[in-house]
């Protein structure tokens, strides 16, 4: 019978990492000693490297993956039999933990649920992690767009969310230095306005044939929703069709040739 390999972690020293005893750990996870242990006998987090009978070593490793832990708890509400699923399809390469980490920072349901406004420029650079300089520029542009109550701005959850993406932008690599220009996203709010004012056209020349006032209110909000679901996972969809198709030319042209932008043909 094929025997189940648990997963361990290389040498800290190897791999670059700081390490820690349990004591540490628990003071930067705020998780007692006893759940840890658990959670190391179920598999939810890698073994520590034994220093000796009653002492073993830790490493940051552990500490974002009990981070990762607590935030699929509280914000998901998940059992600890599905986390360990989730953490064993997300455990191959630091883009699928990135990945992991941007799927339960930004889609929290009971944030989405007790949605709440922030009130002023500072409180919203603080939430979001935006630059100052940036956050105009984006107001400008229509990206991020706050009401004015009592003379301070007032931003919106989706606001909040919407800055935090942004921001995530430099987290991930796609800075100005690697040529990422932000007034792309005015051609993208711009383009998106477009196809979102075609839609709400179409349904309310339908709602004006064959539905009530309380009905096109009722209905509307529901749709709202249904197509906010269908455009996120569209894009999520076809933007990995298209980047599977880049990454075949990449391969398939010789070294040092550019590469065409997808749908352009290429010419000698």
């Amino acid at each position: 019978m094929k025997q189940t390999q648990r997963h361990r972690l290389p040498h800290p020293s190897q791999a670059g990492m700081q390490t820690m005893k349990i004591r540490e750990l628990i003071e930067k996870t705020g998780v007692p000693k006893q759940t840890i242990h658990y959670y190391v006998r179920s598999g939810l987090l890698p073994k520590p490297r034994k220093l000796g009978p009653n002492s073993a070593e830790y490493s940051t490793v552990h500490v974002e993956r009990i981070q990762l832990i607590k935030q699929l708890q509280e914000n998901f509400f998940l059992p600890l039999s599905v986390i360990k699923k989730v953490l064993k399809k997300y455990k191959r390469g630091v883009d699928s933990q990135a990945l992991l980490k941007i799927k339960t920072g930004y889609f929290r349901p009971l944030d989405q649920l007790l949605a709440g406004r922030v009130r002023g420029e500072d409180t919203f650079l603080r939430a979001t992690g935006l630059r100052p300089e940036r956050l105009a520029q984006y107001e400008t542009w229509g990206i991020i767009t706050p009401e004015y109550i009592e003379g301070q701005k007032v931003y919106s959850y989706d606001d909040q969310v919407i800055g935090k993406a942004i921001a995530q932008f430099r987290e991930i690599g796609m800075t100005d230095e690697k040529g990422f220009q932000p007034d792309i996203l005015k051609s993208l709010v711009e383009s998106f306005r477009v196809l979102v004012q075609a839609g709400a056209d179409d349904f309310y020349r339908m709602a004006d044939r064959s539905m009530s006032l309380d009905e096109t209110i009722d209905v509307g909000r529901l749709a709202r929703e249904v197509m906010a679901t269908f455009y996120y996972h569209l894009y999520y969809k076809l933007s990995r069709e298209i980047m599977g198709e880049h990454l075949a030319r990449l391969t398939t042209r010789p070294a040092g040739q550019a590469v065409p932008p997808a749908g352009e043909d290429e010419r000698d």
